[in-house]
């Protein structure tokens, strides 16, 4: 998980081409505490960073993804076939014993964290994390 401590990550780089291997949880860390310095509501905040803890994260680990350099577009697209194929995820009461339940994410919230990492993904190449603007 995501710690609260909100320390940015400093790139150092010999030149602008070279690709700094940044973990993709500390790039995650530096991005929401820029978003909190941009004045985003602690709502908008709290909705990136359960998204990334709970799915992004987690699955882009599986997919073998660790930094931010590494991330390609089929990670993208395997991300999003993952998120659809778990679902909607419960956090609520269930009786001990009853089956799992789950349903089909919508499309607007599929969308929805594709925006996200598209958001993640276009500040780290602003911020020299990774020179390639096109793996979202």
């Amino acid at each position: 998980m995501l710690s609260t401590a909100h320390e940015p990550v400093e790139v150092l780089a010999a030149s602008p081409a070279v690709r700094v291997s940044v973990p993709l949880e500390d790039a995650v860390r530096s991005w929401l505490a820029d978003l909190r310095l941009a004045n985003r509501s602690q709502s908008t905040v709290t909705w990136y960073r359960n998204v990334f803890e709970q799915r992004i994260l987690p699955i882009l680990q599986e997919l073998g993804v660790r930094t931010v350099d590494q991330l390609e577009r089929d990670h993208v697209r395997r991300l999003r076939a993952a998120v659809q194929a778990q679902g909607k995820v419960y956090h609520g009461f269930q009786r001990p014993g009853a089956p799992a339940r789950s349903a089909a994410l919508s499309p607007a919230t599929l969308h929805a964290y594709h925006r996200t990492i598209r958001a993640f993904y276009r500040w780290c190449v602003s911020e020299g994390y990774s020179t390639d603007r096109a793996a979202t």
